[in-house]
């Protein structure tokens, strides 16, 4: 899997483990996954909160675990089209927590979304292979 390693398989790679992995920690801590999000801790300290994000948690590391699958299959333009879509996931986020008040972890979110976008787009991970 890793032969042919370049610094344009780094955003599929960081973008893969990382949501499959985040996307766990809803089930291991709820309040955590939420207060690293970006929500306030009344939003965190909320019982009605768990069960949504563990939802999203299920649906966040499903987008992972394809990116991953597509990258060992070798399917580098499955996982740049996935990439693309981040974006959404991103500004969606960044919405919710911009409005909580939580304004940098806001922009991280938007911005990180629009940086694996971009690879996307641009077709980074399938690029001269």
């Amino acid at each position: 899997m890793f032969q042919d390693l370049s610094y344009r398989d780094v955003p599929a790679l960081v973008a893969g483990f990382t949501l499959t992995l985040g996307g766990l920690t809803p089930f291991l801590s709820p309040r955590w996954s939420l207060l690293e999000l970006g929500f306030s801790p009344r939003v965190a300290n909320s019982p009605a909160a768990a069960p949504p994000l563990k939802i999203f948690g299920a649906r966040t590391t499903i987008i992972g675990a394809l990116i991953v699958t597509f990258y060992t299959q070798r399917k580098f333009e499955a996982v740049d089209s996935v990439l693309l879509l981040i974006p959404y996931t991103g500004f969606v986020e960044g919405y919710l927590v911009w409005k909580e008040g939580n304004h940098g972890k806001a922009a991280f979110r938007i911005i990180t979304g629009l940086l694996f976008g971009a690879c996307g787009f641009a077709g980074l991970t399938a690029s001269d292979r």
